[in-house]
Order: C-alpha cells, then sequence, then structure tokens
C-alpha cells in the first residue's frame, strides 16, 4: 500500500514539473526596430546570442522570436551595412510574460564622411557624422594598413568624449596608404562602427620651405653668414635662397699658399627623417656668379649618428672664367639656372642634419626637394 501511494506522488511531481517545463517556454519576444522613426528592415535580432533565439527584421522592422524561457535575457539588435558599418545595441529583459517592444530604438549610423590630404605636409583630416545616441560615451578612431580594420587589428589614433568632435588631423608617412574607421561606444561596449576608408599619401618634400617662397621658408633652418630670401631672381615660385660669400682679394697676400685667402663661409643646415634602408632623391635648381673658391664653391652633406654619410661638391656648371693667379679662385661668369639631382641611399632612422656651404659671391638655390625613390 505504501509503495503504490509512493509510485502516485512520484508521477503527480513528474507530471506537475514537466508541466512548468513547457509553460515557461511558452513566450515569445517581439517588436518594431526604428532610427528616428524609420523602420529598419534586415536588422538581425537574438536573444543571449543563441542561434534558436536569432531571427530577421521584415520590411517593416517587425521581429518575433518564440519558445523563449522565463527569466532574465539579453536582447541583442543589430544591423550591418554593405559598406562594412554597422550599427548594434542590446538590451536587459525580464521575461514572465510575451513582451512586446513597439519602437526599439538603434543609434544613428556613423560615416566618414571625407578625408582631406593637405598634400604639402600629408596630414590627412579625417571628418565624420555625429551620434545622437543618449547613452553615447566616446568616440574612437582607428588605422590600419588594410582594410582589415578593427579594435584588435587597427591602430588607435584618437578617442574624444564630446559627441561633436567630429573631426581629426592624422600625420601620415610618405608613400602610403592607410584605412581609417570610427567606432562610437557606450558604457557597455560598442554602439557602431563606421565605413573604411583610405587615403594615399604622395612622395612630400621632405624639406620643409625647399621652395624658398619667402623669408618663412629659412625658419626651418639654422642659418651661417650671410643668407636671405631673394623675391626677384629665382627659378619658379616667387623666390630663392641666396647665398651671399665675402672673399677679401683686396688685402691678401700672396705667399704661395693658397689656403690663406680670407673667406666668408655660408653654410644652412636642417634635420630631417630619412628611414633605413631607403633611396632617396636630392634635386634642386641653383645659379653661381662672381669670385669664388673653385675647390669647393658648393657643397652638400649630411650626418647621421655624428657620421659624414654623404658629401658632394657641385661642378655641373661651365668653367669659363677668369682664374686669379696662385689660388683655387676665379671669377665665374653667370651660370644661369642649372639642375642638380643625386641618388643616395640612408642605413639609418636616425635624425640626418642635411648642410649646404657655399665660398662664391652669390649662389642662388631654389625647389630644394629630397623625395623617396618611387
Amino acid at each position: 500500500m505504501k509503495t503504490a501511494s509512493l509510485y502516485f506522488i512520484l508521477g503527480i511531481l513528474i507530471l506537475f514539473s514537466g508541466c512548468k517545463k513547457e509553460d515557461s517556454s511558452d513566450f515569445s519576444v517581439s517588436g518594431n526596430l526604428i532610427i528616428n522613426g524609420t523602420p529598419i528592415k534586415n536588422a538581425t535580432v537574438d536573444i543571449d546570442g543563441l542561434e534558436q533565439y536569432k531571427t530577421t527584421t521584415n520590411s517593416e522592422g517587425y521581429f518575433i522570436i518564440e519558445k523563449v524561457y522565463v527569466g532574465a535575457h539579453e536582447l541583442n539588435t543589430k544591423r550591418a551595412y554593405e559598406n562594412g558599418s554597422f550599427i548594434q545595441k542590446s538590451y536587459d529583459i525580464e521575461l514572465q510574460s510575451n513582451l512586446y517592444f513597439d519602437s526599439l530604438l538603434l543609434p544613428n549610423p556613423v560615416l566618414i564622411e571625407s578625408i582631406t590630404l593637405d598634400s604639402s605636409s600629408n596630414v590627412a583630416t579625417i571628418s565624420w557624422n555625429k551620434s545622437y545616441s543618449a547613452d553615447f560615451r566616446e568616440y574612437k578612431l582607428y588605422s590600419h594598413s588594410s582594410s582589415g580594420l578593427d579594435e584588435t587589428t587597427g591602430t588607435l589614433q584618437h578617442v574624444t568624449i564630446d559627441a561633436n568632435d567630429t573631426s581629426k588631423s592624422i600625420q601620415l608617412e610618405n608613400l602610403s596608404e592607410v584605412y581609417f574607421r570610427v567606432f562610437v561606444l557606450n558604457d557597455y561596449g560598442q554602439l557602431g562602427g563606421s565605413n573604411i576608408i583610405s587615403v594615399a599619401s604622395i612622395n612630400k618634400n621632405l624639406i620643409a620651405g625647399g621652395g624658398f617662397d619667402n623669408s618663412n621658408d629659412l625658419n626651418y633652418w639654422v642659418l651661417s653668414g650671410d643668407i636671405e630670401i631673394d623675391n626677384t631672381n629665382y627659378h619658379s615660385g616667387n623666390g630663392s635662397v641666396l647665398l651671399s660669400s665675402t672673399i677679401d682679394t683686396v688685402n691678401n697676400v700672396i705667399s704661395g699658399t693658397v689656403d690663406r685667402w680670407p673667406v666668408t663661409e655660408n653654410e644652412m643646415s636642417i634635420g630631417i627623417d630619412l628611414e633605413t634602408d631607403r633611396d632617396y632623391t636630392i634635386s634642386f635648381w641653383y645659379r653661381l656668379s662672381g669670385f669664388g673658391n673653385m675647390m669647393y664653391p658648393f657643397n652638400f652633406y649630411y650626418y647621421q649618428n655624428n657620421q659624414e654619410k654623404l658629401n658632394t661638391t657641385v661642378y655641373d656648371y661651365d668653367w669659363a672664367g677668369t682664374w686669379i693667379p696662385l689660388s683655387p679662385f676665379k671669377v665665374l661668369e653667370d651660370t644661369g639656372w642649372l639642375y642638380f639631382s643625386k641618388t643616395f641611399n640612408s642605413d639609418s632612422d636616425a635624425n640626418a642634419v642635411f648642410h649646404i656651404t657655399t665660398q662664391v659671391d652669390s649662389v642662388w638655390v631654389d625647389g630644394l626637394e629630397i623625395k623617396i625613390v618611387e
């Protein structure tokens, strides 16, 4: 008799347990996804990231997920676009009965609208539209060398908590293509990611102010001697740099030692960044006139790590002129504008200090460039 009673009680418990499980999973979560009052079609919706609780919104932005168990869950919504951007948001829900959301709001898409490049400096300015999400926390701007760009592969370039701060200027390296992407975050993670846009930098002149168009171009240089911008004599643009030397032939006593001729030498120097094992070309236009030291009329060279890497004397002009007896000096006829170019290789990425020196009455230099060999 006791055994029969025990079986009866167990049967009732099993029946009750089965009914409770069936009832607890017989709930649905449904609703409409919108942005600024517009339904979002083809958005994915899931509960707790589970495939059995995953669906897609229809053309009216409507979704429904059925047979969900009672209790606390996370409702995840996401819309991905063909341009690689996406928006998403998660909601904590408590399920005790069927849930219907008349209007679940997704954040507005944030897209990179433009990238402008300053060709004189290779500075790229990235601009994007504003996020109007109520729980906005910050923008994060990332860069990468390829389009496979997310928060794990990219380099973080900029963070701002100001929703109105929607642009950033980034210095690019010469001859590089860089991809950019903006992510929008709230306190719990990503609200969205922008499209991915790239910009290619140009082969920028590494010599700042090498056009010598105005006096400001000399601010980049360390000067020694009589050096100024000449806005009346130039090859192109609006000016050139004029290096004027003073060579005293009147008070010199010729003694057979030619090095004793008094000479005021001019020098210009500037620091430039070179890369290891990279080929560069230095080029410029120049013009010489007047009395000068023909052994070292016009030189350029540079140092890295306190070692001389390149030293070149420019002789590419007509030697016509009158020699001063027993000396290396002569009176040059005006050479007119001449072009010089030389390719060299850098074996270090240490800062290079580039120098120009002259021992000629008048030397003009214009269009001075150091560029990467493409």
